[in-house]
């Protein structure tokens, strides 16, 4: 199997799958990911509130997928973790049973951004680490 060649300048797809963000920790976030050479794609409201998540599942999910599916996009990362991400589960159950090709990404996440990554460790072309909050 070919590995994911990581380069200087390469995107990263920042998606919220749980809890809302808020400054400064966002502003450092992006600091760090550009120290080490990468470029931040953030999905759209990225300071909406939905409860205690940053949006509903729905629309989660569908920044989730876009980045996914996106071959431009090496990696995704998860802005935060805290809590919410189980709600999105449905969503990529149905998602994966229509067999996508999804192709290779690194995701990584934590917190409560565990549940999509056991969700996620059987499919192809996923590489999957339990990392850092990006906005954290």
């Amino acid at each position: 199997m070919r590995s994911i060649g990581i380069k200087n300048g390469d995107p990263v797809g920042v998606f919220l799958p749980a809890s809302w963000i808020r400054e400064p920790y966002r502003v450092k976030g992006i600091a760090e990911l550009e120290g080490m050479g990468l470029q931040a794609i953030e999905v759209a409201d990225l300071f909406n509130r939905h409860g205690f998540c940053a949006k509903e599942p729905e629309k989660a999910f569908s920044d989730f997928k876009y980045l996914l599916e996106r071959p431009d996009i090496p990696i995704l990362w998860a802005g935060r973790g805290g809590y919410g991400s189980n709600y999105l589960l449905p969503y990529i159950d149905r998602y994966l049973k229509s067999e996508p090709v999804i192709p290779k990404k690194i995701i990584i996440g934590s917190s409560d951004v565990s549940y999509l990554l056991w969700r996620l460790i059987d499919v192809p072309n996923l590489t999957l680490l339990y990392g850092p909050m990006l906005y954290a």
